[in-house]
């Protein structure tokens, strides 16, 4: 498995990405988000985004961008892994590519906001130490925000 940053030149990949799950409606906007939208967000360089490629097959997409707020902290907007691979550590390792960029980049944290009833992403967050809250703005209580905190290479040795 190969893993590099995606760029709006491989488009053609986004476009038949295939992450969402049967009755669990919350996967459907991931995978609209990465076959309608990522290209255009890389071009308008609004978004950046690593691909795990297997030969030149993409198995799996995590979006981030800088947060508004503080652009020494990331979001991560959507970690999607093509349908029937997911359960293979595919999301895993690209969370940790991602949190590895951090360290380098110098980034403090990342965020990451899930549904409540996405427990493979909970789980996977909190394997990564993430704190795991519920969403302040989130009134109906379906959302927690994971936060992992990155040490930069220049603090970690």
């Amino acid at each position: 498995m190969e893993f590099i940053e995606l760029g709006p030149e491989l488009e053609e990949h986004f476009v038949d990405f295939p992450c969402a799950r049967p009755r669990q409606d919350w996967t459907e906007s991931s995978e609209y988000a990465i076959q309608f939208s990522l290209a255009w967000n890389l071009r308008a360089k609004r978004v950046r985004a690593l691909g795990a490629l297997s030969g030149d097959r993409l198995m799996g997409v995590l979006i981030w961008a800088p947060e508004v707020e503080d652009s020494r902290n990331w979001q991560c907007i959507v970690l999607g892994v093509r349908r029937g691979e997911q359960g293979r550590g595919i999301g895993r390792q690209l969370k940790e590519k991602l949190i590895e960029l951090g360290r380098v980049e110098g980034i403090r944290e990342i965020n990451s906001l899930v549904h409540r009833e996405n427990t493979d992403m909970l789980k996977l967050n909190r394997a990564l130490d993430a704190v795991v809250i519920p969403d302040p703005d989130d009134s109906e209580g379906r959302n927690l925000i994971c936060t992992i905190e990155v040490i930069p290479d220049s603090l970690s040795t």
